[in-house]
């Protein structure tokens, strides 16, 4: 008998767009991303790729649904998704 395999696992979208990841973003703009930074720096901008390692580390807290929507897509240009 031959066990199912499990579906494959989804692969996340990562942004090729360096512009997108180097650019720096003021966090009053995002206040999600702004609420999660200030436990971890006093910072009032981060590039890209920092925000993307916020995002990322918080995921599992972050309610998607609460996140204003420009934010939710500023997220997803990021590469960080629900």
């Amino acid at each position: 008998m031959i066990a199912e395999m499990p579906p494959p696992i989804a692969q996340r979208f990562v942004p090729t767009d360096p512009a997108i990841m180097h650019s720096v973003y003021t966090l009053a703009d995002y206040p999600v991303l702004a609420a999660l930074a200030a436990e971890r720096t006093q910072a009032t901008r981060l590039d890209g790729r920092a925000c993307r390692a916020i995002y990322e580390d918080a995921r599992q807290r972050i309610d998607w649904q609460a996140m204003p929507p420009h934010e939710r897509e500023f997220a997803q240009r990021l590469g960080v998704a629900p």
